[in-house]
């Protein structure tokens, strides 16, 4: 600033002029700055966007997540080779049935903390897609034909609004993960216990006032989350002695430690429990839960 004021005085005195004495330099008023500032990142944002696609081309993964996308780009469609596409924190409120032009190939689609309110049908028409993130939007319901993504492993929905699921599990057979943390759920469909492969099911913080009891048939299951429904009184018994779990987290419900521990099949499970922290001592790995199910 003195620097500027200096030159100013000075060109006004070899004008012949009296010299400006006090008065400020021209400097930008401070809102203006801060406009400017604001602006530059979302000028980068858009900017960015060309060059991203190019990449993808080569590259067969495109990655526009924070990109503040209100929509997707239309030259995104023309990528058929596509074997992942981030799409997350955006403000996407709806996409266009042209996503099946993706085709088979895409095997990963990131779609999380945009402000999604559904899904086309056509999403099914991804049937090599293997891990979908749609958490943290404004579902409130998924469409049936996610029972067409056969390929599907992981499947990520947590913090919706989805009140009841699509009775159209049956034939997802490589399902492994499914995170439905944080939504409305009251219980799950049918065909969900048809499940073969899933080990994870994360169903915290929703509205069960039980655990399904058609989750015993789940054979394969390893992991169960129901922390925080509130209602939830107890384990059943088909679910400790049936299934292959081995720890699950039962807190923020009604469940007392003493009563789980008096559950028939609370010995079996237990067994599977230390064999599975045994391993992990004798791996050295660190953070290992020996507390009992969130219930300490």
């Amino acid at each position: 600033m003195g620097c500027c004021s200096s030159g100013g005085t000075k060109a006004a005195s070899s004008a012949g002029g009296v010299p400006q004495v006090g008065l400020p330099s021209q400097a930008p008023p401070a809102s203006a700055a801060i406009a400017k500032s604001q602006a530059q990142p979302k000028a980068q944002s858009n900017d960015i966007v060309p060059s991203k696609l190019a990449q993808a081309a080569k590259t067969r993964v495109l990655a526009l997540g924070s990109c503040e996308l209100k929509s997707i780009p239309l030259d995104a469609f023309k990528l058929e080779e596509l074997k992942s596409v981030d799409l997350s924190v955006n403000k996407l409120s709806k996409l266009p049935d042209s996503i099946s032009g993706w085709g088979a190939r895409l095997h990963t689609l990131n779609l999380g903390s945009n402000a999604l309110a559904s899904l086309p049908e056509s999403v099914g028409d991804l049937v090599g897609l293997k891990k979908l993130i749609i958490s943290s939007n404004k579902l409130n319901i998924l469409p049936l034909a996610l029972g067409k993504l056969t390929s599907l492993q992981e499947l990520r929905a947590s913090d919706n609004s989805v009140v009841e699921l699509p009775d159209c599990f049956g034939s997802l057979d490589m399902l492994a993960e499914v995170d439905l943390a944080g939504n409305n759920l009251k219980g799950l469909p049918p065909s969900f216990f048809h499940l073969r492969g899933i080990q994870r099911l994360l169903l915290s913080r929703n509205k069960l006032e039980e655990i399904p009891p058609g989750l015993a048939g789940v054979k394969s299951l390893l992991f169960l989350d129901v922390a925080d429904n509130c209602s939830i009184s107890c384990v059943p018994p088909l679910l400790l002695k049936n299934t292959l779990i081995f720890d699950m987290r039962l807190q923020g419900n009604k469940i007392q430690r003493l009563a789980f521990r008096d559950t028939d099949g609370y010995a079996e499970f237990m067994a599977r429990r230390k064999g599975k922290i045994d391993q992990k001592l004798d791996a050295k790995m660190q953070h290992i839960d020996i507390g009992l199910c969130g219930l300490d």
